[in-house]
């Protein structure tokens, strides 16, 4: 797809960062997402609030929202973000009528589809935690934590703790739990070959209700060479496999050395803004390039240590226009937006050249936000 000044149709749970990288690439974002913040109204051109069910967005409420936003558009871009990747049916149904910048329909539903992706790590010799489909007396027996994850879920929220009794809901599989830092790499590729653009450290948010959830990440991980190569040739073999294309990452979880594979996210992830400013025209320039068959020359190359941490509130709270944004502050609520406890208040970004003092600083600066936004408690 050429870049032009034409209107480009974003939708994600959340659409702020892919749209305001599309304005730094000289399109006009049209946006539909789950939160229409303050950010995301700034750089649109237009945009729809859509209601959501925990990461997955409501299907009827973004049909209608696409259909009043362009009304009259012909084969107009769309990119998404994400939410999508659980929807691939909607969006079998928008390509009709829409150009995807992306993976198609066909492989969101292989790459998320455990029937099919972890056979394909086994041919592949890719290796990754211990999964079933179903419970069985020998899992019960050799005992160890085992996971419930949603197929097709993203974000972590539907990841818990298997009670060893409950039945294993249609949709869902068992992954053993193994300990060792969750990291991810950043990679572009045009359906045959993959880039790779950085590798990244995740963390969880601290929700007692939800304690898989995604945290935030920096634009560090401590691999070996070794381990990055091997990561790299998991990245591309998987690249072959499904006919990835743009953006993409790949998470895995660093167990005694061995990097085990977790899933995929076909689509940009919100890593991507941690490599933003290393781009000349941005990131989802990036993902057109790479879906038009055109991988980055080289690595980016990014010189600055940065973190974005997701701010989740630790009790219902109330934005009054009282509350001052510090600047390093992204995804804001409208004044008078109503927040639940354990929804996202806002995400905060740090940029330094220390790994460890970017990621406290980024820590402190969600604690800082809360310290504005929640209640305080009355005086005696």
């Amino acid at each position: 797809m050429s870049k032009d000044p034409n209107p480009l149709l974003v939708v994600a749970r959340s659409g702020r960062a892919l749209a305001q990288s599309a304005r730094r690439g000289g399109w006009h974002p049209l946006v539909v997402d789950a939160f229409a913040d303050v950010d995301t109204r700034a750089c649109a051109q237009d945009f729809r609030q859509v209601s959501v069910d925990g990461e997955v967005l409501h299907a009827r409420s973004l049909r209608d929202a696409i259909t009043a936003l362009t009304p009259t558009a012909a084969r107009l871009g769309l990119v998404y973000g994400g939410a999508l990747e659980s929807m691939p049916a909607l969006l079998e149904r928008l390509s009709a009528r829409y150009e995807i910048i992306g993976n198609s329909a066909d492989t969101l539903r292989a790459v998320k589809d455990p029937n099919t992706f972890f056979p394909t790590l086994d041919a592949l010799k890719i290796t990754y935690p211990e999964t079933r489909r179903t419970a069985t007396q020998e899992m019960l027996e050799q005992g160890g934590i085992w996971l419930v994850k949603r197929a097709a879920g993203g974000g972590g929220t539907h990841v818990r703790v298997w009670d060893g009794a409950s039945r294993v809901e249609s949709g869902h599989y068992l992954q053993c739990y193994v300990p060792g830092p969750v990291m991810s790499v950043l990679f572009a590729a045009d359906g045959a070959r993959a880039r790779m653009i950085g590798y990244n450290t995740q963390w969880t948010a601290s929700l007692a209700s939800r304690p898989f959830t995604y945290g935030g990440a920096v634009n560090r991980a401590q691999l070996t060479p070794r381990q990055r190569q091997t990561v790299a040739a998991y990245a591309e073999a998987l690249t072959r496999a499904f006919g990835l294309r743009g953006l993409n990452s790949l998470d895995f979880i660093l167990n005694r050395r061995r990097p085990l594979v977790l899933e995929i996210n076909p689509r940009p992830t919100a890593t991507c803004e941690l490599y933003e400013p290393d781009t000349r025209d941005g990131m989802l320039a990036l993902h057109v390039h790479a879906c038009d068959g055109e991988l980055p020359a080289r690595a980016l190359g990014t010189s600055k240590v940065r973190a974005h941490t997701i701010v989740y509130a630790q009790v219902p709270c109330h934005i009054t226009a009282a509350v001052q944004w510090p600047q390093w502050c992204r995804d804001l609520p409208v004044t008078g937006a109503q927040i639940a406890a354990g929804e996202p208040v806002c995400s905060v970004y740090t940029e330094g050249d220390d790994v460890d003092f970017v990621r406290q600083l980024s820590e402190a600066q969600g604690q800082f936000v809360l310290s504005w936004v929640e209640p305080r408690p009355m005086a005696a």
